[in-house]
């Protein structure tokens, strides 16, 4: 996205409302300012909450949530956070708690008023690029225990595939 654009990518996820979760990912934000992380609790582009990292010289950690479109910052932890460099940001879903761990220390946690395993995943980005990879949800839902839920990208065809079709084929 551009300077003050958001890029924002979910999946389904369903658990049972009682159920711990870690959700993690190696993330990146390229340039100072530029909000770079997870979503979760997700119910549509103007409702759902998120943790992230902001590189600056003031580095941070940020616990949120937007409603009704507006983004309000629960939780800062002041780190060293670097442009263009890769960290691994996790969150735990307890109940209505949220922790956050970034590179493998505790940065702090957040306790909501609803289930925070409950809704959509995702990533995004905010005010600028970033990237993200190793993405890792994991849980003590029996669910998964027996039925995974993979997620495998579709092959793209090698060559293009030319199609004719002719003006009988064609509906109004």
């Amino acid at each position: 996205p551009g300077a003050n654009g958001i890029a924002l990518s979910t999946k389904p996820f369903v658990v049972a409302p009682s159920s711990y979760v870690e959700y993690s990912a190696t993330v990146r934000a390229n340039v100072n300012g530029t909000s770079a992380g997870l979503v979760y609790a997700y119910n549509d582009s103007q409702n759902f909450m998120y943790a992230a990292i902001v590189p600056g010289t003031s580095g941070q950690v940020v616990l949120g949530h937007v409603s009704g479109g507006v983004w309000t910052t629960d939780y800062t932890s002041t780190r060293t956070v670097t442009a263009n460099t890769d960290y691994t940001l996790l969150v735990a879903f307890d109940g209505k708690n949220v922790a956050a761990v970034l590179n493998g220390t505790s940065v702090g946690n957040f306790t909501y008023n609803i289930l925070v395993n409950q809704g959509r995943v995702g990533l995004f980005t905010k005010g600028g690029a970033g990237s993200f990879d190793n993405l890792l949800l994991k849980g003590d839902d029996i669910t998964f225990a027996t039925t995974p839920q993979l997620l495998t990208a579709a092959t793209v065809p090698v060559t293009p595939t030319n199609v004719t079709i002719d003006v009988n084929q064609i509906s109004s």
